[in-house]
């Protein structure tokens, strides 16, 4: 996995969720969000020149990985949202390490 910088939309959050993202080329981003409870997982990867990369999945406690089509370069914002137990819970962004 290669090496990447920080990006303005790092943030911190819930300690139940956090989100790594790295660089997989040219045109493709990934990132895992690992969560400590199960619940519905909404990530978000938004990134110019096209529609936002969002998922919307019920998940267990755990890694889960998803992909934006798009270089790292281009994605403005990267979020995520845990809710579980009538409870929302924002999830940390930084790079992978």
């Amino acid at each position: 996995m290669p090496a990447t910088h920080a990006r303005p939309f790092d943030r911190s959050g819930d300690p139940q969720c956090a989100i790594t993202y790295y660089s997989v080329g040219a045109n493709m981003t990934t990132w895992t969000a690992t969560t400590t409870i199960a619940g519905e997982l909404v990530t978000q990867a938004t990134h110019t020149g096209g529609q936002p990369d969002r998922n919307d999945v019920t998940i267990p406690a755990g890694h889960h990985t998803f992909i934006a089509w798009a270089a790292l370069a281009k994605i403005t914002d990267l979020n995520g949202t845990l809710h579980a137990g009538g409870t929302q819970y924002h999830c940390s962004v930084a790079p992978a390490r």
